[in-house]
Formats: structure tokens, sequence, C-alpha cells
């Protein structure tokens, strides 16, 4: 059977990945083993391609070298220089300031259509991309704290570690944000991940939490904290979380840091109904405000992942230690 030798191989390798992993495999494992099975499969199963003549294997494969072309560039090059992919793009870490201020890439530029279309513009794309970045100070959301400062997993990490990654001064903190997001509603799974598989016996404890004034600000696009603001308004019914709108011309983590804003705007959910006022004035929220905006376009959300930026002590402009 072509299924003897791909089986065989494949529970070598699942052997070692549950030695590796104490026992542990989530579906994101499970379906790299499963389809391990099936290209190596095709390998030991003999097959000949159809016949073709030589000017049709030709035209075959121009079509599939432009195709193959034009997917690597829009997702290697593409994707992060225009601004729709951050989490899981090529960039994913290189630690590369995508939004907010000039990047930090030696040859191309990152997150144009956020800077582009950050005020003006056609309205679908300011829809997408506009409103700078925000520095959320407070909250008391679930939601908010599993990814943002519940996915601050440095506690968990071996003392060796972080103490390379202060040497480096990147803050000896190591925040799992993608993990955070990626697993929000896989708490078994993630239980099951190399970072935590061994670190407690209740899968809920990884992110959970809640805290009305966090440790740490958090600097973000506006894109994002309406899309956080929108799972938080599916899943709870009192909530407020406070932020910040950051002005243009400020481009650096300092900067954001240490930014005195003249308003704060403090949005609440009491019994699902919301309100949003300005601090300290009291004033109500205009009405484009972006805590009051619906969530970003579903076409966008499928590809734009970013990564929130904690605005730590002591560290200056370096980046925090995440995946």
């Amino acid at each position: 059977s072509t299924y003897v030798i791909p089986t065989v191989v494949v529970a070598a390798i699942a052997a070692v990945f549950l030695r590796c992993h104490e026992g542990n495999m989530d579906a994101s494992g499970f379906a790299f083993l499963a389809y391990s099975v099936l290209y190596l499969r095709s390998a030991f199963a003999g097959y000949e391609p159809p016949t073709i003549d030589k000017a049709g294997r030709k035209a075959v494969a121009v079509v599939v070298k432009s195709y193959a072309a034009i997917l690597a560039t829009s997702y290697g090059f593409i994707a992060p220089i225009v601004g729709v992919m951050a989490m899981a793009s090529s960039t994913m870490y290189g630690n590369v300031f995508q939004f907010g201020g000039p990047t930090n890439h030696y040859v191309v530029p990152t997150g144009l259509f956020q800077a582009w279309f950050r005020d003006d513009g056609p309205a679908w794309l300011v829809d997408a991309f506009g409103g700078g970045q925000v520095r959320v100070e407070a909250s008391n959301s679930s939601s908010l704290y599993r990814m943002l400062q519940g996915a601050d997993i440095s506690a968990d990490q071996p003392p060796h570690a972080l103490a390379i990654l202060e040497a480096t001064g990147s803050s000896g903190k190591y925040y799992e944000f993608y993990a955070s997001r990626n697993y929000f509603d896989r708490p078994d799974d993630h239980q099951a991940t190399a970072l935590t598989s061994s670190k407690t016996d209740d899968a809920d404890d990884a992110f959970s939490g809640s805290a009305s004034a966090y440790d740490v600000a958090f600097a973000m696009p506006a894109y994002e904290l309406r899309r956080l603001l929108s799972i938080a308004h599916h899943r709870e019914t009192d909530y407020f979380v406070e932020y910040a709108r950051l002005p243009r011309d400020l481009t650096t983590l300092t900067a954001w840091k240490t930014y005195r804003a003249p308003a704060t705007v403090r949005y609440v959910v009491q019994d699902g109904l919301a309100t949003c006022t300005l601090l300290p004035s009291g004033d109500d929220c205009a009405k484009d405000e972006i805590a009051l905006l619906p969530p970003p376009p579903s076409w966008l959300r499928t590809l734009l992942h970013p990564y929130p930026l904690p605005l730590l002590d002591g560290v200056g402009d370096h980046f925090v230690c995440t995946t």
C-alpha cells in the first residue's frame, strides 16, 4: 500500500513531536501530521502526469510560475509594505516597526496605507486603515486583557532566557501576542503548545484575567482597537476602556509613552448600553470617535493582525520580544 511508508515515517515524527511536547498536541500539530501523510503518500504513489505536448507543457509552466511569482511577491513584500499583514507575514519575527511612524526597515517602507489614508482618502480606505495610533491606558474588559496585558508570560520563561532578553535592551519581558489572539477561543489547544504545556494545569489560566488599570499602556492602530472592542461587545455586557489618540507627528515608542494627551476617551458599556465621554471635561465624544465606529471591514480582518506595542519603562524605543 502507498500509505505504509508515509504512515511509518509520520508515526516516527509524531513520536518525537509528542516527546518534545510532553504528550500534548494542538490542532495545528495534528493537521501538520495528517497532511504529511498525504504529502508523502503522493511521493510514493507512482503518479504519472497526463501526457501533454511540449507547447502545452510550456503554457502550463508559464501560468503556474506566474501565479507562484505573484503570490510570493504579494505575501513576501507587498503585504507588509502596504500594511495589510503583520502577524503571519514575512516580517513576523523581524521586529519591524510597521505602523505609526518611520519604519526601521533598512530598505523598504511599511504601513503605507495606514499613513496615506490616516485622515483623508476614499471613504472605504479611511474606514479600513484610518484613525492613526491610539494608546490604551486602562480597561476592565476580560477580552482586552487576554490580548494585551494577559499576553505577558514573562514569569513562565526560564530566568536565563529573560536575562538574555534584558541584556539585548528589549526589557527582559516576553509577550505572546500571536498566541493570545489566535488561540483566543481555543484555550485547550493553547495549553498544548510548547511554551505553556508544562506551566499550568488550567488551560484558562494562560491569558485570563481583568485589570482596571494596566501596569503598561499599549499602543496600536485604531483598526486594532475597533477589532478588540467588537469582540468585547459580543462577549461582555459591562466593561470600560480608556485610551488616548496619538498625534501624527509622534512616531516613536518613547514619544507615545510620554505624551500627555489633552483629553482621554472613556468608553463605558453598562448592561449592554454604551456611553462615550472625554476626560477630564466630561463632554460627549464626537459621533465618529473610534470607540463608536463599527468593527473594521471583514475582508481586512482576515488578513491584518497588528501587534500591540507595550510602552515599557526603561527601554527607550527598543521593541519588546514577542511572537
